[in-house]
Order: structure tokens, then C-alpha cells, then sequence
């Protein structure tokens, strides 16, 4: 009696997630492309680490595009875009004006951005005017005229449970930025769904700057959604689970056990509540 009514209340919880567009867990994921930045700017290192992260599952398909690409329209066959790790200014240079443009007409309309490192440097606020910038989320660089912060694993924490809870874990680092809240009124807030815990700085900068600041952030833009890493999750072995989520999550193709666990914009909404383990080199 006991397993007729546990099999009838897990079909009534299949057809209740089924009536809100949460497919069944066994269902296959989509295919879906995935347009992967490599050119002018980009880090060798990133770009390989992006790769092999992604390798392995079957649903995301990686192309490659270089500034050309991006400027040409090539990103109409993507779902979502990855800027990798390398210089914002170099990345800034090479795509110019009409890159940016494609950019941030590619997100608005729907498309998905993850900017690693460089790529996060790229697409916050900026107080310098030029038609080469791209300005997809409510955040501000935080100390970045003392960026040269070193290269090495630090400690940040998820903040899970709707931020009543923080979670340790350990991820490479490599000068990336330091996000906080920006204050402009026609962009919505961002979520933090990780903060810093190590405190990095150059010998001849304050300390202090950035233990406690947003490390890991997301956002929408239009009708495209954005997620930053300041450190890097495709150099940090063990990490590889949290890139395809968070790719599936900008091309909004979560798992449904991942949609299920908490708010779109949350740490469990995007990548679960898969433990995060980094492994020893």
C-alpha cells in the first residue's frame, strides 16, 4: 500500500512540474552552441580550460569565433557567448565599437553571456566614455587601478540558501575583478552567488579590498541573461560541472532538479547542489 501511494505522489509531482515547463529529469537535455571567444586578447590557457571543461557533455556544442565573427554575425547561430580569460583591453580593442554592439544586441535579445576574468572585466560599468564598451550589468569595478593582485587558488564562499548559508571552496585566480553594486536606474539589480574569502593585493596596495566582495555574480539584460566569474572555473580542476551549468543556465536550458531547488537568480537556481570538490593537481 505504502509504494502505491509513494509511485502515485511522485507522478502527480512529475505532472506538476511538466504543467510548469520543468521537463522530467529523465528527459535528454537540448543541444545547444555555445560560441566560445578566440581571438585577439584572449588567454591560450582559457580558452583550452573552456574547452576541455565542456568536452565531455553531449548537449553543449562548442564553436569558436573570433573578433571577426562576432562582428559579422556569426553569434545568430549561438546560444550563448563565453569571453574567456586574457586582457579586457585587448578583447575592447579587437572587437571595437561593432563588436560591442553585436554583443549587447545579441544578449538583449535573448542570448547568454559568461565573461571569465578578462571577459568579466569587459561588460560592468564604466566612467569612460567610448562607443568600445559593453555595459551588460548592474555592477562597478571595485579597485581596479590596483588589479595586479597575483595568480594563485584562493578561497571563495557560495552563498546558498538564499544567502543564509556560505559554503567554502577553492578556485584558481589570476588578477581577475572585484564586482560591486552599480547605480544605474535601467538595469536591474545583480545577484552574488559568490564572495571573496581570500584577501589578495599588490605589495604596494591597501589590503582589505577584496576579502567580502562579490567574486561570482549574475543578471539579466533585455531578455538575455549574464554571469561573471572573476576567478576561473575552467583552470580549477574538479570545477567543470559548474561552467555547463552555468552555460545551460545563460541559454536558459537549466536541468529540471536544478530549476527546482531554488529562484532563477540564486546559487542552487543555476548550479544545483552538486558539492563542489576541486581536485589536487
Amino acid at each position: 500500500m505504502k509504494q502505491v501511494i509513494v509511485a502515485g505522489v511522485f507522478v502527480v509531482l512529475i505532472f506538476t512540474l511538466m504543467a510548469f515547463g520543468v521537463r522530467p529529469v529523465t528527459e535528454p537535455l537540448p543541444d545547444f552552441a555555445v560560441c566560445l571567444y578566440n581571438g585577439k586578447g584572449s588567454l591560450a590557457k582559457s580558452v583550452e580550460g573552456v574547452k576541455s571543461s565542456l568536452k565531455t557533455y553531449s548537449d553543449i556544442k562548442i564553436q569558436e569565433v573570433s573578433e571577426s565573427d562576432i562582428i559579422n554575425g556569426k553569434l545568430k547561430g549561438c546560444r550563448v557567448l563565453i569571453i574567456p580569460g586574457g586582457t579586457a583591453s585587448g578583447e575592447r580593442e579587437a572587437l571595437g565599437a561593432a563588436g560591442c554592439r553585436a554583443i549587447e544586441n545579441f544578449v538583449s535579445s535573448g542570448g547568454g553571456y559568461i565573461g571569465i576574468c578578462a571577459g568579466a572585466y569587459l561588460v560592468p560599468l564604466s566612467e569612460r566614455q567610448s562607443a568600445a564598451n559593453i555595459q551588460l550589468i548592474n555592477a562597478r569595478l571595485h579597485d581596479s587601478e590596483h588589479w595586479v593582485r597575483g595568480e594563485q587558488t584562493i578561497e571563495c564562499s557560495a552563498l546558498t540558501r538564499g544567502n543564509s548559508k556560505t559554503t567554502p571552496f577553492q578556485i584558481h585566480f589570476q588578477n581577475g575583478p572585484i564586482f560591486v553594486p552599480g547605480k544605474d536606474p535601467y538595469l536591474p539589480e545583480y545577484t552574488c552567488l559568490a564572495k571573496y574569502e581570500t584577501d589578495l593585493h599588490a605589495p604596494d596596495a591597501p589590503a582589505g579590498q577584496m576579502a567580502g566582495n562579490d567574486a561570482i555574480i549574475a543578471s539579466r539584460f533585455g531578455k538575455g541573461r549574464v554571469i561573471l566569474f572573476g576567478p576561473h572555473p575552467e583552470l580549477t580542476p574538479g570545477l567543470e560541472p559548474m561552467l555547463a551549468q552555468a552555460a545551460r543556465w545563460a541559454a536558459s536550458l537549466s536541468e529540471p532538479q536544478t530549476t527546482a531547488l531554488g529562484p532563477e537568480f540564486s546559487w542552487e537556481g543555476i548550479f544545483g547542489l552538486t558539492p563542489i570538490h576541486t581536485k589536487k593537481k
